[in-house]
């Protein structure tokens, strides 16, 4: 039964990638572009989501931001819009971390899969396996589920708006695609004029041993100061 549940689970975070992206770049036929170097460094120089970081140096203590390699690149699809989830933030239905662009015409939240429940006193996260990465546009009243997040990967551990078309986030990005299952640091650039996926990442681990000393569980960080310091290329 153990078997059958992870095969089903990993068949559909598959399908679901193929419904959600169209990539366009792999990392032998791209290199970091001069806005990926600028996120990194200024990442990297404001000390940005310095949990993530610090639980990763304790895996790779020779880890650093600005060394970290483009591995690709993927058009965000338009195919998953819905109104009513604006309506679902009016409700508080997907309030559990969203967070709004500088000049408040957009937000994303990386938990709209979750809701909050008050249990025993306090306000908690209730969510599944799975969520998602959900794109607000409040010009046009339509929302998009622009990632995935499922049990392998990506993962988000921290997002923030650098301006009012780029968001970066850092986490997790997976590879199952050997014989053993690897995960390595990953830093995520979500261009909206562009509407695309930029994904970079630090050096690879098996996945048992990341899981070994797993310390964030899940609590996710956004820095909204970053918005007002970033000046990019």
């Amino acid at each position: 039964m153990h078997i059958l549940t992870f095969y089903f689970q990993h068949l559909a975070y598959s399908l679901s990638s193929i419904l959600f992206f169209q990539y366009v770049g792999f990392a032998f036929g791209q290199q970091k572009s001069e806005l990926d170097s600028s996120v990194l460094q200024f990442l990297s120089e404001q000390r940005a989501f310095l949990l993530w970081y610090e639980d990763w140096k304790k895996r790779l203590p020779e880890m650093e931001l600005t060394t970290f390699q483009f591995r690709k690149e993927g058009k965000l699809t338009e195919t998953l819009k819905d109104s009513t989830s604006i309506d679902k933030i009016r409700s508080r239905g997907h309030l559990a971390l969203t967070i709004f662009s500088p000049n408040g015409l957009r937000a994303v939240n990386p938990l709209a899969g979750s809701g909050v429940i008050k249990k025993r006193g306090y306000y908690e996260l209730a969510h599944d396996d799975s969520n998602e990465l959900r794109l607000y546009d409040f010009i046009t009243n339509t929302s998009s589920r622009i990632l995935f997040i499922g049990n392998y990967g990506p993962w988000i551990d921290g997002i923030a708006w650098l301006t009012d078309e780029l968001v970066v986030a850092v986490g997790e990005h997976f590879d199952l695609s050997g014989k053993t299952d690897m995960v390595a640091p990953a830093v995520m650039l979500f261009d909206f004029n562009k509407m695309t996926m930029r994904t970079l990442v630090g050096e690879f681990i098996p996945t048992l041993d990341y899981f070994k000393n797993r310390r964030l569980g899940g609590k996710l960080l956004t820095e909204p100061r970053l918005v007002f310091q970033f000046r990019g290329k």
